[in-house]
């Protein structure tokens, strides 16, 4: 008999959200599966596979490379959680999220041939249209993209300050009206 092990690989690519073609470097994720952190060697510069005993160089923190890309080699076929430690310069940090990572077998189930994601947890992580990476997308520091903390409050002061002028403007303007009616009748 034979059996196959297999390991799998996470690919991401960290983007602008207002224009997903123009990609970010230098963003830091935290990488943990069923509460524990997970640890990892570094390859090369976006490039790492998960720690084994012995390994030098363990890492508990990612980083994508200056093209965007961060792959992740030597994990499991199941849910991974990523936490942006470090957002590229100019950029917020994405919520929290979660990357799946499942296999697709083939016909008779004795070998898999490709190995697809789905995200879970924020809108700002997607898969790619082509289905090969997933997508990060950060906001960067804009008006745009500030969040609307508060609105509704606002939204009642403001209602309540144009109410109180109504009512204190009022009792003004009929005063002028009456003392300048009295003034004409004289």
């Amino acid at each position: 008999a034979v059996a196959h092990a297999y390991v799998f690989g996470l690919d991401l690519v960290k983007v602008d959200k207002d224009d997903t073609t123009r990609v970010l470097g230098g963003a830091g994720f935290e990488v943990s599966r069923d509460g524990q952190v997970l640890r990892f060697t570094k390859l090369s510069d976006g490039v790492y596979r998960l720690a084994v005993p012995g390994d030098a160089g363990v890492l508990s923190e990612v980083f994508s490379h200056t093209d965007g890309t961060l792959s992740l080699q030597g994990v499991e076929a199941r849910a991974l959680s990523l936490r942006e430690s470090t957002a590229p310069s100019g950029y917020f940090k994405v919520p929290a999220f979660m990357v799946e990572v499942l296999p697709v077998w083939n016909t008779d189930a004795s070998e898999v041939t490709l190995a697809s994601y789905r995200t879970h947890g924020t809108s700002l992580a997607f898969v790619s249209q082509d289905g090969r990476a997933v997508m990060v997308a950060d906001p960067a520091h804009s008006l745009a993209n500030l969040p609307y903390t508060g609105g509704v409050g606002i939204l009642i002061l403001l209602v309540l300050a144009i109410l109180f002028l109504v009512f204190a403007v009022r009792p003004y303007y009929l005063s002028h009206r009456a003392e300048t009616t009295a003034n004409i009748l004289e």
